[in-house]
This record gives structure tokens, C-alpha cells and sequence, in this order.
């Protein structure tokens, strides 16, 4: 980015404060969710019924057979590593628990979506984060632009409104770090304050050798920050990354043009639709 920065005007401050507010918001949720998961699993780890199971395999493993004991022992230790664990934690990442935000106007309604790596929802404060491999709202996102009317099949429903606001977010430790609209760049330099930039060309291109989006050539310097690929696809490469599982996709580019990106968010997106039904072989 060649231009030099400069101060936010009006529009711009006001657009930084509401998503300031809007992530504030959220690592509210995140950390109300994350209480109640510490107590959840505090409960099922004091529960009499999962102790009084563990003391009975424990038991009957004292006076097992020899053939029985491998698969009681294998029991007895699955139980004991579930109890102490406690329930998974699958909420996104305080750290960074989204990556690009869009609002819709549909039906009258406006909604705010977050995509990120995972999915939490907590309807009282209106969060909402989706994990954009798996939500159909995310070919909105990749879809459209601000100010687009958007009409996309959903399960059970046809999704009919306007994009109002479509913006990927940097956010680093728990702060936002910047925000990359359709028309500008705000980005919050070393000193803390924040500072505006027109907006380059921020998309994976589609051919050319070296023109795949890395951080350096974003702005300059690994150590600033940078948007993270997944929300700089572009509409064609999302659509061959939704394509099904079991159609075949040839992807052709020159050296540095993107391919592995898509490559790799395609089969991303096929392991979380079917983890069960998705096998890894390793190669060396």
C-alpha cells in the first residue's frame, strides 16, 4: 500500500466504534460462555452417577478374567479421561473469534453475522458466529458486496435482502487491529491510534505467477497486520471450494496465483460438512 495514511474522518470513526462495541459485545459472550462451560463441567465431574460408574468398573476390573480385563481396563481409562476433560470446547477463540462481519437487511430485520473458525450464538446480546465452512449465510459474504441485493436458497427457506455492511477484521490478542471495507483500510498503527488507507487490492487474484495474497505483500511487512485468507476469497473461488465432496475440481493457475489456498479450504470445508465420513492419509 503505497498511499500514505491519514487521520479517520467522520464516517470512518463512526464505522471503528461499532465494531469496537460489536467485538467488546462478544468477548462479553465468549467469556459468559466460557463460565458456564468450567461449570458444566465441574457438575459432571462431581456427578454421583459418573463416580459411582467408575467405582463399578473399577471393581468389577479387580476381579476380571484375564480375556475380560483388556477391555474393562480400556473402559475404565476412556470414562476416567472423559470425566476429568470435561466437555469439549468448541467456541471460538477469544483471541481471535472471528474474522469478517457482514449485516443484513431482510425481511425488515437487521442482522449481524460473524464468521470465523467455529460457531457460538447467544441470541440475548445478538451474537452471532458461524463457522463459514458450514453456514449458508457465508455465500453471502463471498457472494456480494455492500449495498447488493441478495436472494440465495437455504435450507428450508429463500434468503431475500440487502448486504448493508460487509468488512474483514484483523483481530489480534483479544483487539481489533483493523478493518477492510469495500472502500478504505483502517488500520491501528504502533503509536495506538488509528489510521485510513483507500483500499487496495485486497483479493486472492485469480492468475498471475506471485499474485496469491500473502501478508507481506498486504502491507508491506509481516509485522503489521494482515487479513486472514479466508476472508479475502473471492466469489469463484468460494464457489469451487462449496463444490460437492464428490465432484471432481480441477483447479489451473500459475505459480503464486492461489491454488493451494483454495485447495485447501475446499478440503477444510469437506472435513467439517462430514468428519466421519472424511479420512486423512499421511505422506512422507
Amino acid at each position: 500500500m503505497d498511499e500514505e495514511a491519514r487521520a479517520l474522518i467522520a464516517e470512518e470513526r463512526q464505522l471503528l466504534d461499532e465494531e469496537l462495541e460489536l467485538l467488546a459485545r462478544i468477548q462479553t459472550s465468549l467469556e459468559a460462555a466460557r463460565a458456564a462451560q468450567a461449570r458444566a463441567a465441574d457438575s459432571a465431574r462431581l456427578r454421583p452417577d459418573a463416580l459411582a460408574e467408575l467405582r463399578a468398573l473399577r471393581s468389577e476390573a479387580a476381579s476380571a478374567s484375564e480375556d475380560d480385563l483388556p477391555g474393562l481396563l480400556h473402559e475404565l481409562s476412556v470414562r476416567q479421561t472423559l470425566l476429568e476433560r470435561g466437555p469439549r470446547d468448541t467456541l471460538p477463540s477469544p483471541d481471535s473469534p472471528y474474522v469478517a462481519h457482514l449485516r443484513l437487511l431482510e425481511g425488515g430485520l437487521h442482522k449481524d453475522y460473524f464468521l470465523g473458525q467455529s460457531s457460538h450464538l447467544d441470541a440475548a446480546r445478538g451474537v452471532r458466529i458461524v463457522d463459514w465452512r458450514v453456514a449458508p449465510v457465508a455465500r453471502i459474504f463471498y457472494g456480494y458486496r455492500e449495498g447488493d441485493e441478495y436472494e440465495e436458497e437455504f435450507p428450508g427457506r429463500v434468503a431475500e435482502g440487502l448486504l448493508e455492511a460487509r468488512r474483514i477484521v484483523v483481530i489480534e490478542g483479544g483487539e481489533l487491529r483493523q478493518v477492510v471495507t469495500d472502500r478504505y483500510v483502517l488500520t491501528r498503527a504502533g503509536t495506538g491510534q488509528w489510521q485510513s488507507q483507500t483500499r487496495a487490492s485486497y483479493a486472492i487474484s485469480t492468475g498471475g505467477t506471485g499474485s496469491a495474497v500473502r501478508p507481506e505483500a498486504l502491507l508491506g511487512s509481516v509485522s503489521k497486520p494482515a487479513p486472514s485468507v479466508t476472508a479475502l476469497l473471492d466469489a469463484e473461488q468460494f464457489s469451487a471450494i462449496a463444490a460437492p465432496a464428490e465432484q471432481p475440481l480441477l483447479v489451473l493457475g500459475s505459480a503464486g496465483s492461489g491454488k493451494t489456498s483454495v485447495a485447501l479450504h475446499r478440503l477444510a470445508r469437506i472435513a467439517a460438512l462430514a468428519p466421519s465420513s472424511t479420512r486423512w492419509i499421511e505422506c512422507k
